[in-house]
């Protein structure tokens, strides 16, 4: 909203600037139209005008001031590029000496000199004079607006005050001769003259500009200003006294021919200060170009270390900043990539590279030059001076070709080297102290913008597996029973949580027949996405296998053979089941190497651990030699708890475990209770214990009780 009202109000002040530079034209020219036809009349009738010829003069006045508000509002309000306002005064000066020319080649008879007046001979020598004066006074105005733009591209604090009073003096001195005849002299106008002059030579020394300027704008600047310089001196010539120009200005106007001379003379000596500045700045100028790249290239990294994503973007630009930064003919990057299967072995890849072939750097990097091993070493810049000579090197002047010179800098993060970045030029002895220090400073910016690179890819990666293991937890989520079964005459209810997105924990209750209910607990070792991934193996074989078992050790039987050889050697699984007649009240256990059930009867509590060996440990005769089953008769009030190590092996900071006998306690006490209230108890006292609302380990609780009468 804010950039379309800028906008908007960017485009009616453009607008309104246009036509009121289009109005000042306009009014400048009818009042020249009418200096030209009361000049006319006088010629005509030749007499004492009086007051008409002041009003003249403010016509003359007036008209310049719209030539000024007309200028002012067709040229930049700042001097954007000295060269193109070098080139507008160049454009000026020689229309004024090309209209200069016409009259010369012209036969006027020019004025009469009648003692301090001036009389035209006739009206073409009127006509000629106020297009003279015109051309003129338009001249001086463009050479002192552009002029002040130079002076003022970075200006000191008394900048503005010396232009001010030079513009004073300017002015008081044109005034000085409004009631002046043409040919008389004012000792008082001479010396504000003067004073003029001087002033202008004082402003003629703000020459900041030059200093920003490139070789090539030098040169440009240097050509310009001699051109004008000699074109100036040409235009104060054809101002002198006896000139038809300067008896033109006389006539025209006197304070006109004043303000006309005295910018004459300040526009020559300026432009002759900046063809002499400009050359002495010659000498400089290469090495303020080369400052002046470095900046930009480093300010280009810099955005590049915020702004470029993509490895291969970033590689290949800083190969292309590292020609530029050290006025190299070829660049390229190694990055080290370290094998953590092989001892952190350390291995070079070559990321990016320009106007050098691969193979001239495999060659140049080999074991036999050492460049490598000595950067890794000592981590510090090597140089090479003379390549052909080089006694690392010299053995490639055949197979190598222009490079007379080579650098080689390592990228260093955090003591430790992530690469290397090289750099090559035809000359020998191309890399001064000032190239290193720059192509270390930039190395040190290229290794933020590579480890900044690679931190970016791997927050991104972090985040596109966090993104798909939020998918992986709500469908794990989706494997738990959605809803409990609701037997009559018992309540059910069950919580399970990782540790992380997902874990290895799982729980079942599943309806078998009309009178009887499946029960299953489950731990795979582990934690994490391994463990998830079990535990989707241990649901399908549950919902395969438990509805066509008539035993609970039946199940466990099955499912240890379908897991066996399935499964990593060093995962298994625990589990226990429980199936429970409700038709009789009465549950049969079978356990593979799980946590006891926690029976609460008649006001004691039991914990049942039937014999049995984890699930996916060993193959089928030891494993049904080792299983065992359990009844249990269950009378009113009875609870039976389910549950994974999460429970009993949480800690505290103190790194004191929750244990059976604590779990068994908030059992007891909250008898009373209904499945899901307990549960509620038992997961707060866990939290309590250990201080945490989160879990080291994946928790799951399963919660039976018989109703009472």
């Amino acid at each position: 909203m804010e950039k379309t009202a800028g906008m908007r109000y960017s485009i009616t002040h453009n607008i309104r600037t246009k036509i009121s530079g289009a109005v000042s034209i306009f009014g400048a020219g009818i009042l020249f139209l009418l200096v030209f036809i009361i000049d006319a009349v006088n010629k005509n009738l030749e007499i004492d005008l009086g007051l008409i010829s002041q009003l003249r003069n403010l016509f003359v006045v007036f008209a310049f001031s719209g030539i000024y508000l007309f200028i002012q509002s067709v040229m930049p309000k700042r001097a954007v590029n000295p060269l193109r306002s070098f080139g507008i005064i160049f454009i000026t000066i020689l229309t004024f000496l090309t209209i200069f020319l016409i009259f010369t080649l012209i036969s006027i008879n020019g004025f009469e000199a009648v003692e301090t007046q001036l009389v035209p001979a006739d009206y073409l020598t009127i006509l000629f004079s106020s297009v003279v004066s015109i051309v003129s006074g338009a001249a001086a105005i463009v050479f002192i607006y552009i002029i002040a733009q130079l002076i003022f591209i970075k200006r000191r604090k008394g900048t503005q005050r010396n232009f001010i009073i030079f513009l004073v003096l300017l002015f008081t001195a044109s005034l000085s001769t409004w009631n002046l005849n043409p040919l008389e002299s004012s000792t008082t106008s001479f010396i504000l003259f003067v004073g003029a002059v001087v002033a202008g030579i004082a402003n003629s020394f703000k020459f900041s500009w030059i200093v920003y300027l490139s070789k090539r704008e030098k040169m440009f600047s240097i050509g310009y200003g001699f051109l004008l310089f000699i074109l100036l001196i040409i235009f104060n010539v054809s101002l002198s006294e006896s000139g038809f120009i300067n008896r033109s200005l006389l006539y025209y106007n006197y304070p006109l021919q004043f303000f006309v001379r005295v910018v004459a003379i300040f526009s020559v000596i300026y432009f002759g200060m900046s063809f002499v500045v400009s050359l002495f700045h010659l000498p400089t100028a290469e090495a303020f170009d080369r400052k002046r790249i470095e900046l930009s290239s480093v300010h280009n990294l810099s955005r590049l270390i915020t702004r470029v994503f993509d490895f291969k973007d970033l590689v290949q630009t800083v190969t292309n900043l590292t020609i530029e930064v050290a006025e190299a003919r070829s660049a390229w990057l190694e990055i080290i990539q370290r094998d953590e299967s092989d001892n952190n072995e350390i291995k070079f890849q070559l990321v990016a590279h320009k106007n050098i072939e691969s193979s001239e750097i495999d060659r140049i990097t080999h074991e036999e030059t050492g460049l490598r091993r000595h950067i890794i070493e000592t981590k510090k810049v090597v140089v090479i001076d003379e390549f052909i000579r080089d006694r690392r090197t010299r053995n490639l002047a055949r197979s190598v070709k222009n490079i007379g010179s080579m650098i080689a800098v390592p990228l260093v993060s955090q003591e430790q080297m992530i690469g290397i970045l090289y750099a090559a030029k035809t000359m020998e002895f191309g890399f001064d102290q000032e190239d290193t220090d720059l192509i270390s400073t930039f190395a040190d910016h290229v290794t933020i913008a590579i480890e900044n690179s690679r931190l970016i890819e791997q927050s991104l990666e972090r985040e596109r597996l966090q993104q798909e293991l939020m998918v992986a937890q709500k469908v794990q989520k989706k494997l738990l029973p959605q809803r409990l079964p609701e037997p009559d005459g018992f309540d059910l209810d069950a919580f399970s949580a990782p540790a992380f997105e997902v874990g290895g924990d799982y729980y079942d209750i599943s309806i078998l027949d009309d009178d009887r209910i499946g029960i299953v607990v489950g731990d795979v070792s582990g934690k994490g996405v391994s463990a998830a991934f079990y535990m989707a193996e241990l649901k399908g074989i549950f919902q395969a296998l438990s509805k066509s078992c008539k035993s609970a050790t039946e199940f466990l039987i099955k499912a240890n053979n379908a897991l066996y050889g399935s499964i990593d050697k060093s995962a298994f699984i625990s589990l226990i089941y429980a199936v429970v007649d409700t038709e009789n009240a009465v549950m049969h256990l079978s356990r593979a190497g799980h946590c006891p059930m926690i029976h609460l009867h008649n006001g004691k509590t039991k914990l049942h651990k039937p014999n049995g060996i984890g699930l996916g440990l060993t193959g089928a005769s030891l494993f049904n030699d080792v299983i065992e089953e359990e009844t249990v008769p269950l009378t009113y009030g009875d609870i039976c708890v389910f549950y994974t190590d999460g429970v009993t092996e949480a800690r505290n900071p103190r790194g004191e475990e929750y244990g059976a006998e604590r779990l068994v306690t908030v059992i007891t006490n909250n008898k009373h209770r209904s499945a899901p209230e307990l549960r509620s108890v038992i997961l707060s006292d866990v939290s309590a214990f250990t201080g945490s609302d989160s879990f080291d380990d994946d928790l799951t609780i399963v919660i039976f009780k018989r109703n009472s009468r």
